[in-house]
Parts: C-alpha cells; structure tokens; sequence
C-alpha cells in the first residue's frame, strides 16, 4: 500500500470556490487513481496568514508545494 499524497486546501471563510475546489481535488485524485491525506485549513487571522504563507482563496498544496508554479515564490498573503 503506498503512502498517500498530503493535500491542503487554505481557505479564508468568504471564499465562494473552496467547495468547489476540494470537489475537484477529489475528482482528480479518483481519476489518478492515487490515495490523498487532504486536509483543510480555514484562515482567519493575520498570524494565521504569515504562519501558512497563505497568498489567495483557496489556496491547494501538494506535498506544501502550492499547485500554482507563480504562487511558489510568494512570500506575503492576504485574503481574496
């Protein structure tokens, strides 16, 4: 059995494509054929956005490699 795939979604709690995108996740890992670990991480503050280098809503991460290559260098998030 292989080791699943560490997923995280950020997301602030106005952002109205989170349900969306973690259905996506799903769909895809389904159609990999591939077992995740996702967890979802709801950001709500400002100590919160430096902790987890969070840039936008939502934000996906695979294995902490954030799935968007221009968002990789960012080092400052805010809430969209």
């Amino acid at each position: 059995m292989s080791t699943p795939i560490q997923v995280q979604v950020l997301y602030s709690e106005s952002c109205l494509r989170t349900p969306l995108t973690i259905e996506r996740v799903h769909e895809v890992s389904q159609k990999l054929g591939v077992t995740i670990d996702l967890t979802t991480v709801q950001i709500d503050t400002f100590d919160q956005i430096m902790e987890w280098n969070f840039i936008g809503s939502p934000t996906v991460r695979v294995n902490g490699v954030d799935i968007d290559p221009s968002a990789r260098g960012d080092s400052f998030g805010g809430f969209t």
